[in-house]
């Protein structure tokens, strides 16, 4: 009887192991169509990248420009198509009025996105742009202009 027992455990052990290791492997699969990463410095650049080729970039125009705005950038996913905030490319125009966000080499060539601009953080809506892709190459700069009402 001691064994049965023994036995029963081992086998329901190895259930419980294989069924982990099957749920594992289908949330590993199922985030392949998640957000792009962000390198984890990603911040705003006063620098304007056009003739760099240090690295690849998106970059939003604001018409007027305004640094009390808070801009967002979205990525349309492509399964539920919701529009989903991108963490990390969030933020304030710069001194120079402009809003600069890197682009690691994996995500060349990703998208839609669009750049939504706020009246504040937190605050409305006042514009949205129009659908863009990230940079197809290295050293591209994606510029993307925005006119506020």
């Amino acid at each position: 009887m001691k064994h049965k027992i023994t036995y029963t455990f081992v086998i329901l052990f190895a259930m419980l192991i294989t069924s982990f290791a099957l749920v594992m492997t289908t949330v590993a699969a199922s985030t392949d169509q998640s957000l792009p990463p962000r390198p984890p410095t990603a911040t705003p650049s006063a620098a304007s990248p056009a003739s760099s080729t240090m690295g690849q970039f998106i970059e939003l125009h604001l018409d007027p420009p305004l640094q009390s705005l808070w801009t967002e950038v979205q990525w349309l996913h492509p399964e539920t198509h919701e529009w989903l905030p991108v963490d990390g490319w969030r933020g304030s125009p710069t001194t120079e009025d402009i809003v600069l966000w890197y682009v690691g080499e994996e995500n060349l060539g990703r998208g839609p996105f669009r750049w939504l601009v706020y009246d504040s953080e937190g605050g409305s809506v006042l514009a949205t742009s129009t659908t863009f892709y990230l940079p197809a190459s290295i050293g591209q700069t994606v510029v993307v202009e925005v006119s506020i009402p």
